[in-house]
């Protein structure tokens, strides 16, 4: 399992050797954050579709209970698609096409992300035990300052 390749330092005159893997395996992770507190619910599913979006928001409802949420999403195909259902209590807004930089979460998945360059993985479990230990070192503040952004703080009434 290779992740993406990032920039390394090196002496000069050293040539460097990244050992690449080429065999392709894939692990997806659902997330929401609630930018005003940090809370964040966690799916890793083997796939990125509607089936899997409608298991995530199934297991958010479960998580969420009686609260209401809105969910902010870009507009990828599997989030617009007739099959999606959206359980009673989640509003869903899209941002408009474009700009994920407008997208919260967005910046949680940099942040994640960091954590895997240059990396190789024995397996997909191994990664996927990675992956679960960096989640788990998120703290609520953390989340919060990737996510609470001036225009979701001005849609609260918070500043």
């Amino acid at each position: 399992m290779i992740t993406s390749l990032g920039k390394i330092w090196n002496l000069r005159g050293i040539k460097t050797v990244i050992q690449t893997v080429m065999n392709f395996k894939y692990t997806y992770l659902y997330k929401a954050v609630n930018p005003r507190t940090g809370e964040s619910f966690d799916l890793v599913m083997p796939i990125i579709n509607t089936e899997g979006l409608n298991k995530f928001l199934e297991e958010f409802k479960k998580y969420i209970g009686e609260r209401k949420v809105i969910l902010i999403m870009d507009n990828a195909s599997f989030h617009k698609s007739k099959g999606l259902t959206i359980p009673d209590g989640i509003e869903i807004e899209y941002l408009p096409p474009y700009s994920p930089e407008l997208n919260p979460v967005e910046r949680v998945f940099q942040d994640i992300k960091k954590h895997f360059k240059n990396k190789i993985f024995e397996s997909l479990d191994k990664l996927e035990e990675k992956l679960f230990d960096v989640i788990n070192s998120l703290s609520e503040n953390h989340l919060k300052s990737l996510t609470f952004y001036p225009y979701i703080k001005e849609a609260f009434n918070v500043i």
